[in-house]
């Protein structure tokens, strides 16, 4: 993991299973060793014997997770009041519902659903099924639970931390891999390819030819690739608008500037949470790139891509004037 705050999502994985250790009787030196054991990457089973060794010399915990400058001061400290009140499973436990509060949900069921409607509509008989910038796995583990041998790719190797830590009630448990899309290696070939959730728009224009390339050299001949991105039209609409979310002790500010002459839309997403008396403030930044699906479907054509459709969003239907979300499908030459 690189020296950079981790994932909400991750972190919310990490309090929920730590507690659940702790609770079962589980000393904090060997919940820590469990959770290292089940660690996928080599960068998440470093951070995990890092803290083991800070324990180990003598250090309390939320000494160890502030030495590690991945942890985000906020949790530093409500660790350090669990430690001092011999509360710390009661605190972690909140610690879990406090960054499940930072995520949003998302209508998987209906995009597997609409992904296996294309299969049928492309006559793909997909039994292996590529998901690229899969994130946390949600999409991945849910196919992977339809009956599909699952791949999951991302960058982000803490987000594919908590990917692996969810993979039950799958016959056949996804594989996951840390890597960039205009990277993408794999170890053979598969029968489809999905991108869910505007993953493509991430990928800047001079990555396009080269991630839809790689898609190609891993696709079976005949095999489909599916993807959506956020309309222009959407992220342009975007521009200057401030978005606020509350809940109890977290108040979420989103801005948005969409930059024309570069065609992309950068979020800044500020967290305000509270901490005793005062509140502290977390931030993020995205950037996420304008592709046209006219521009898309030309790339997709001379990467060796044909019978591409254009479609609305979860609908085979062609694109309304202001459709917010734009799906892809292309069948591999």
């Amino acid at each position: 993991m690189s020296k950079k705050m981790l994932s909400n999502t991750y972190l919310s994985m990490l309090s929920k299973e730590l507690a659940m250790l702790l609770e079962a009787g589980m000393t904090l030196h060997d919940s820590l060793q469990i959770m290292q054991d089940e660690e996928p990457t080599r960068e998440g089973k470093a951070m995990m014997s890092g803290l083991i060794d800070a324990l180990e010399g003598g250090e309390p915990f939320a000494v160890a997770l502030g030495g590690s400058a991945l942890f985000p001061q906020y949790m530093v400290h409500m660790v350090e009041i669990g430690e001092k009140t011999g509360r710390l499973v009661e605190t972690l436990e909140a610690l879990a519902e406090y960054y499940d509060s930072l995520t949003t949900d998302v209508p998987y069921d209906g995009f597997a659903d609409f992904y296996e409607s294309l299969f049928s509509l492309y006559g793909i008989k997909a039994n292996t099924v590529l998901d690229l910038a899969c994130g946390t796995g949600a999409m991945t583990i849910l196919l992977a639970r339809r009956g599909y041998e699952m791949i999951g790719v991302d960058s982000s190797s803490d987000m594919l931390s908590v990917a692996a830590q969810k993979t039950g009630g799958a016959d056949i448990e996804p594989m996951f891999i840390c890597q960039r899309m205009e990277e993408l290696d794999l170890y053979g070939t598969v029968d489809a390819v999905i991108c869910a959730l505007d993953g493509m728009n991430y990928v800047s224009p001079g990555n396009l030819d080269e991630v839809f390339r790689r898609i190609r050299l891993f696709l079976e001949p005949g095999g489909l690739l599916i993807f959506d991105v956020n309309a222009p039209g959407k992220l342009r609409d975007m521009d200057g608008a401030v978005y606020l979310d509350e809940t109890d002790g977290v108040f979420c500010v989103w801005r948005n500037e969409f930059v024309e002459a570069e065609s992309l839309c950068r979020f800044g997403l500020d967290v305000f949470s509270k901490a005793g008396e005062l509140w502290k403030r977390e931030s993020e930044d995205h950037t996420q790139y304008a592709h046209s699906p006219e521009e898309l479907a030309r790339k997709l054509e001379n990467e060796g891509f044909s019978d591409v459709r254009t479609m609305g969003e979860l609908t085979f239907d062609e694109p309304a004037k202001d459709e917010q979300r734009v799906f892809i499908a292309a069948r591999r030459m």
